[in-house]
């Protein structure tokens, strides 16, 4: 079935084989839990067969698939998935798509010194002064550094896709590296000149403890020990390099709202979800400082618009924003709120330094 039809393939069932019990959280190892979702089917990609049932840590507050695909099986629900999406990259075009690319761009060329000829310097200018929009642009970019940390400063983009993060990065000065498991995303961001590996983190463990810093786009929630990824991502940075992370979060204005058709959601690929607060406790005894970041806006909406979909069982979920979204008062609200109560917010951003 293609994703993207509103209908999944919930009526054939996930291979028996192919399917792991935990009886336990994965994150503090508490078997005291309550059932949060029961029935939950693949609303997002519909590619993913079966019926999944969720439970809520009653210790750390963790939400976790149980059963959930084992790790020989979990390539069954990505069939139709995609990596190499990114909602800020507009067509390059005439009129005014045109005009906001090169004010975007030029926004970027003045703060990390990118060398984009097609640059509007005008343009971002007032991209600087709009801050709903800059720090769009600045959390697109992953809160990367002005300036290089060092000369010669590498980076790891930790399930890169196609590298368009890192081609943005790489522009930005730094040494850039991947890895992703999507043979099809990292032929592609090999064909782009990227040093992009098949695989984990396993693939570049000969550059072990090099990098001054690693990012992670919504991935953690796709591994099945995230302990263990947090603690090979903390081996593989020097000291006082820097991990950014980006995680859904469960507790989420957005997931109270739109509950089972929350983005966020997205079984079975979502293996677990965590809290701020479990977030930072896990990261702390991996051996990181941590710093919580905003999440802008317009990303908050980006989420409402997409779960709003689901709900209504449109056809396509769509990675930009429609300006129909600002005329939602209850949404632009708990926009607004999440942009500063950051425990509420769609996704966990944060920096998190090696000790």
């Amino acid at each position: 079935m293609s994703p993207h039809t509103g209908q999944s393939n919930a009526d054939t069932a996930w291979p028996s084989a192919g399917l792991e019990k935990l009886f336990k959280c994965q994150i503090c190892s508490s078997s005291s839990r309550r059932l949060r979702y029961a029935d939950l089917t693949d609303r997002l990609f519909c590619c993913a067969p079966g019926r999944w049932q969720m439970y809520t840590c009653n210790s750390c507050q963790t939400a976790y698939l149980d059963p959930r695909p084992s790790l020989a099986s979990i390539g069954l629900a990505y069939d139709a998935y995609f990596t190499h999406n990114d909602g800020l990259t507009l067509p390059r075009s005439g009129g005014l798509l045109g005009w906001i690319k090169a004010a975007l761009d030029g926004y970027r060329k003045h703060r990390w010194q990118m060398p984009l000829n097609r640059a509007n310097v005008t343009g971002g200018r007032l991209i600087g002064l709009l801050r709903p929009i800059r720090e769009t642009v600045i959390a697109h970019m992953r809160h990367l550094p002005a300036r290089l940390p060092r000369s010669g400063a590498c980076l790891l983009d930790v399930g890169c896709g196609n590298g368009l993060y890192m081609d943005l990065a790489r522009q930005a000065g730094w040494q850039v590296h991947g890895v992703d498991f999507d043979v099809h995303a990292v032929a592609s961001a090999q064909a782009r000149g990227l040093d992009v590996r098949l695989g984990g983190l396993e693939q570049v463990q000969d550059l072990l403890g090099s990098f001054d810093r690693l990012t992670c786009s919504h991935v953690l929630e796709h591994v099945h020990s995230p302990r263990e990824w947090l603690l090979q991502m903390h081996a593989m940075l020097r000291p006082g390099g820097s991990l950014w992370l980006q995680t859904p979060n469960i507790n989420a204005l957005g997931h109270r709202r739109f509950g089972v058709h929350w983005l966020g959601l997205d079984p079975p690929r979502h293996l677990s979800l965590l809290t701020p607060k479990t977030l930072f406790k896990l990261l702390d005894e991996c051996g990181f400082t941590v710093k919580e970041l905003p999440l802008p806006a317009l990303m908050a909406l980006s989420v409402y618009q997409d779960s709003d979909a689901m709900a209504k069982g449109a056809p396509q979920i769509g990675a930009r924003l429609r300006w129909r979204s600002f005329f939602r008062p209850a949404w632009l609200s708990d926009a607004w709120l999440q942009s500063r109560t950051l425990t509420q917010a769609e996704f966990i951003t944060v920096e998190a330094t090696k000790i």
